[in-house]
């Protein structure tokens, strides 16, 4: 928590809604409009520039294959898994070719540029 305070299991993890006082207190006007993708629970806070990096890689982090793995306490696959209330649906993501090139904005095309795609591109 911000403050240092542990959380403890068997507690209800609420995402997209602001509670008005322990216990109770969900309205509409509080609720979140919009979409989550890839959200996770760290044990470690990041940096203003982790977060940015991660931002800018967009759909394609895949937090398994980074440096953070060994520091995730509720995964993405954990929420989706999880008891659903209110007007929630899932939908297809898929990271695509231009969201691995957003985190190369900017950069100087490089051979080890072109090795980076070549490993990392998928062909349909």
């Amino acid at each position: 928590t911000p403050f240092g305070r542990k959380l403890f299991p068997k507690g209800t993890l609420v995402l997209g809604q602001a509670q008005r006082y322990m216990g109770g207190g969900f309205t509409v006007e509080d609720s979140y409009a919009g979409e989550l993708f890839g959200t996770h629970i760290l044990s470690v806070a990041l940096s203003e520039e982790q977060v940015a990096l991660i931002y800018r890689t967009g759909l394609c982090f895949d937090i398994s294959q980074s440096i953070y793995s060994r520091n995730v306490e509720v995964s993405w696959h954990d929420i989706m898994g999880a008891d659903w209330y209110g007007d929630v649906a899932a939908k297809p993501m898929e990271c695509n070719g231009w969201d691995k090139l957003r985190a190369f904005v900017g950069q100087t095309i490089t051979n080890e540029f072109i090795d980076y795609l070549k490993l990392h591109s998928t062909p349909k």
